[in-house]
């Protein structure tokens, strides 16, 4: 019975848990055989920064990009990928992937790239379990 309520408190302790933010100059960058769209630089272009929290919600699994419908990278934890968009409305939506039993949906919000500008953005899984991003000023 002792046990049994250890690893109760144990289990909950982890599940009470979200990820933690990570700066941008303490992450891996993601290597280029998952970076998937976005990926060149180009004229005219403007920089989207997207990092990965760190934490052990969700390490098991990539967290999967994509912007405007198209798989753009799968990030692990602490991990960043730096994008090159044109300027404009765009949506960017994550989810877990393998989404092991179709668990989980896609969270996405939209972002106006300005020209000549570099935009940061962070996923993150909150302590129920579900994963965002948004924009952020935390990572720099």
């Amino acid at each position: 019975m002792r046990l049994i309520a250890i690893v109760m408190a144990a289990s909950l302790g982890l599940a009470a848990c979200g990820t933690s933010p990570v700066k941008l100059d303490a992450t891996t960058p993601t290597p280029p055989n998952r970076i998937l769209a976005f990926g060149n630089p180009g004229s005219g272009l403007s920089t989207v920064i997207v990092v990965r929290d760190s934490g052990f919600v969700g390490s098991g699994v990539y967290q999967a990009l994509k912007v405007d419908g198209i798989w753009a990278a799968k990030l692990d934890t602490s991990e960043s990928v730096t994008l090159y968009m044109a300027p404009g409305d765009h949506v960017f939506g994550v989810i877990p992937t393998p989404n092991l039993f179709g668990t989980h949906s896609i969270y996405e919000t939209s972002l106006r790239i300005e020209p000549m500008r570099t935009h940061y953005l962070r996923i993150s899984i909150g302590a129920e379990g579900t994963t965002r991003i948004a924009p952020t000023a935390e990572v720099q």
